[in-house]
């Protein structure tokens, strides 16, 4: 006689794997790659401290054992002086350009788009009245009948 209690209900399946159904398939598919998921979701960080410490490591040996730190002082030092060369190059440039700029730039190269015996005419005034409104700090002008007349030109005090 068998011994008795529960008894894996399943036992013809595993056997014969023919029976599941394609649903059970899905299911249990889904279980494995979720559970792989998981253990690989808890293993990344201990494997990231290890090479982690591996890395510093590493990076001790290679750079104070290992001569490293004389290479980067070696490479500071040049790419220091090849910084320091563009520096200069590109202040000469600038220099140049600003010298260049200053040359032609002058105030003598402006040229009024409208002349003052040409605005006398517009105002019917004088030609002295306008250098003077030019250097004056205040103009004020009356318009009557479509003609304007200058009323007044107040002097900038010259301190």
């Amino acid at each position: 006689m068998e011994k008795s209690g529960p008894r894996s209900p399943d036992l013809k399946i595993i056997n014969r794997p023919e029976l599941r159904t394609p649903l059970r398939k899905i299911i249990e598919g889904c279980v494995t790659i979720l559970l792989w998921l998981i253990w690989i979701y808890f293993v990344i960080p201990a494997i990231t401290v290890v090479l982690w410490v591996f890395g510093i490591r590493y990076f001790w040996l290679a750079l104070f054992k290992g001569g490293g730190f004389s290479q980067l002082l070696l490479l500071v030092r040049s790419s220091g002086i090849v910084i320091l060369i563009i520096f200069i190059l590109d202040m000469t440039w600038v220099s140049y350009n600003f010298a260049f700029y200053k040359r032609f730039s002058r105030k003598k190269r402006y040229k009024p788009s409208l002349l003052d015996s040409n605005l006398a005419k517009v105002f019917g005034i004088s030609r002295e009245t306008v250098i003077q409104g030019k250097k004056s700090h205040r103009i004020s002008l009356v318009l009557k009948d479509n003609k304007v007349t200058v009323t007044s030109v107040k002097w900038k005090r010259k301190s």
